[in-house]
């Protein structure tokens, strides 16, 4: 608040000077009056912003319990229809099959005949460890990928670069990006729709499409670099998640002798005699024929025949095999006919040196077998109730149910779904405290006791002679009964409480009829809302529909308990911002007209310090008249 003091200061005059009068103090006294009217208008100015700040407070409660309970999104909804149906699912075995239930549920038993087949997402792994001592490629992932340690080392193209496609999107990357780095970048495109991950415990990458069931594929091209394909340093090949692969085996270098390169001028064309010759004699070791079987058929082959006899001879049998010889690399290769995890190529050698640790086309003995590429992706398949339901998640919703599948079974599972009716009486408990809450803090600001005639608001002068927790407390005695026996927030109460004692939602009942009444006078709860637990649930049991609509019915006329309540938290809302209007404008007004008496007593305070510097300088005349006649007479 402002005082003479700070309306107007004398600080640069030099007053009483010649009449020895405080001069300060007399403007000051002449201006009390004036100030006492501006302090009045400006402690009225304080009520009303405390009035409006009581309002805003009250506003803040109102608007708390009706967007918490009263809307249909709020966390503790009583208009949302989920928080009456409630349900229990009780499942036979939950090792199987897990139960959720939503509102819309329906009750009673359901069988789960079967589950077939448990959906996955596809995938690709690297084929084994691919770090160089086993264990880790690195031991943090903001290594950079020029210094990760693999098995078959990371090379990089002209530009210092690899490049890579993942479901037809490229990825480029330097040798200063770090492994966390790609691997971010891979899973963060949507268009990818991978998620790319590199285990240090089974020292490889994983690859997994975002979206599952059978439709779901990963495919792989390299571009540059061998971070893929063959002899890749991340040990996956090229490819699309489900391809089927044949089974395949080549040889591992050109035949040698004594581990000397001799294939040179040896063509398809040339004889088995010829390679002999090439290989210092040890293809035929000393033997009339080289004998050996692929996949259980015999094959014998003497020095005469020509390498593409002998390959035509093998391709064209049951074996079920291609022969191939290329004469710029001087190596074999062995590939099946058929593709996929059942293609298996079995090598024996029987005479001379064909196959084997040493054997001169550079293919060992065993058995090779074929593949499909990483992990294809597979629906969810069972059976419910004699229906058939193929999925392409794990994870899914049916009349209400939400199914949960963790592990295949023949024998069938038992669900039976019935209603929670303990859940639906708990939210209400939960909602009539939070009621009773809310109006017990209204009908304490309504009775609270008014001392605010004995305490007005402090003004500038009185504070100025106060310490801080003095006027701490002076105020909470002056803000005192500001919404005591106010009108609009009794109308509010009465309105609210009406709504428990009003019939409901069209049936005819009122609260009171399940169980939620007004506690009696004589009880430590007096004048609250409780609940007869016991009342609702039997309410609930034997018609929950209707139990429903005398909270939910929205029906003008009809409507249930939570839309009275609803109506009347908004009626009131709407009259607090009314007031609140008023009360702005109210303010406006007294700024002007505070602002217009300072004024006043600025132009006031003016005029008596000109009068006093009139009678200064007259004093000053006469001081100087009187020291002249002094001068004369003592001469």
């Amino acid at each position: 608040m402002s005082d003479v003091n700070s309306i107007y200061s004398s600080s640069s005059r030099i007053t009483g000077l010649y009449s020895q009068l405080d001069t300060d103090k007399i403007v000051k006294d002449l201006l009390k009056v004036g100030q006492s009217k501006i302090d009045g208008k400006e402690q009225t100015k304080t009520k009303q912003e405390w009035y409006r700040d009581a309002l805003g407070s009250v506003d803040d409660l109102v608007e708390d319990f009706r967007n918490t309970y009263l809307s249909k999104l709020g966390e503790g909804s009583m208009a949302s229809s989920a928080t009456y149906k409630c349900f229990t699912a009780d499942v036979s075995d939950t090792t199987v099959v897990s139960i959720k239930t939503m509102s819309g549920a329906l009750t009673g038993s359901y069988t789960i005949d079967s589950i077939t087949q448990l959906a996955q997402n596809a995938g690709i792994s690297s084929t084994g460890r691919i770090s160089t001592d086993g264990t880790s490629i690195s031991d943090s992932n903001i290594t950079t990928l020029k210094e990760l340690s693999f098995a078959n080392k990371l090379t990089f193209d002209a530009s210092g670069q690899i490049s890579f496609k993942i479901n037809d999107v490229s990825f480029t990357f330097g040798k200063d990006t770090t492994l966390q780095n790609m691997i971010n970048t891979v899973n963060a495109n949507e268009d990818a729709g991978v998620t790319m991950k590199y285990s240090r415990l089974t020292d490889g990458f994983t690859i997994t499409a975002d979206s599952g069931g059978a439709e779901s594929a990963v495919t792989i091209e390299n571009v540059s670099g061998n971070a893929f394909g063959l002899n890749s340093a991340f040990g996956i090949a090229n490819g699309t998640t489900g391809n089927a692969y044949a089974a395949a085996v080549s040889s591992a270098g050109s035949f040698v002798d004594s581990g000397v390169f001799v294939s040179a001028g040896i063509t398809r064309y040339s004889t088995l005699g010829e390679m002999d010759s090439a290989a210092s004699g040890v293809l035929f070791n000393g033997e009339a024929t080289l004998d050996f079987t692929i996949n259980g058929e015999s094959f014998s082959f003497g020095s005469s025949t020509s390498i593409l006899d002998m390959m035509y001879t093998v391709n064209n049998s049951t074996a079920g095999v291609k022969l191939s010889f290329d004469s710029t690399t001087g190596g074999f290769s062995l590939t099946s006919v058929e593709t996929g995890e059942d293609a298996e190529i079995t090598i024996t050698n029987e005479r001379g040196n064909a196959f084997g640790d040493f054997g001169v086309f550079g293919i060992d003995v065993g058995t090779v077998s074929g593949s499909i590429y990483g992990e294809m992706g597979q629906d969810a398949v069972c059976s419910i109730e004699g229906v058939a339901v193929t999925r392409d998640s794990n994870d899914f919703t049916i009349d209400g149910i939400s199914y949960t599948l963790k592990n295949t079974t023949s024998e069938a599972v038992d669900v039976t779904i019935t209603r929670d009716f303990s859940a639906t009486v708990d939210s209400v408990k939960t909602f009539i405290n939070a009621y009773n809450e809310l109006t017990d803090k209204l009908n304490l600001l309504l009775d609270e006791k008014d001392y605010s005639k004995d305490y007005k608001p402090l003004t500038a002068a009185q504070e100025d002679d106060l310490s801080d927790n003095q006027i701490e407390k002076w105020n909470s005695k002056a803000k005192s009964g500001l919404m005591r026996n106010n009108d609009d927030l009794e109308g509010f109460l009465r309105d609210m409480r009406n709504a428990f004692f009003s019939s409901v939602g069209g049936t005819g009942k009122t609260m009171a009829d399940i169980g939620i009444t007004t506690a009696g006078f004589f009880s430590d709860d007096a004048g609250k809302i409780v609940i007869d637990e016991d009342k609702l649930t039997a309410a609930l049991e034997d018609n929950p529909e209707s139990v429903v609509s005398m909270f939910t019915e929205t029906e003008s006329g009809s409507k249930g308990l939570v839309y009275r309540l609803a109506d009347a938290a908004n009626a009131y809302k709407n009259v607090i911002n009314e007031d609140e209007k008023t009360i702005n404008k109210q303010l406006g007004k007294l700024d002007k007209k505070i602002d217009e008496m300072e004024d006043d007593l600025k132009d006031m305070a003016e005029r008596y310090y000109k009068k006093f510097s009139v009678m200064e300088q007259s004093l000053a005349k006469l001081n100087s008249m009187t020291g002249m006649l002094s001068s004369l007479l003592s001469s």
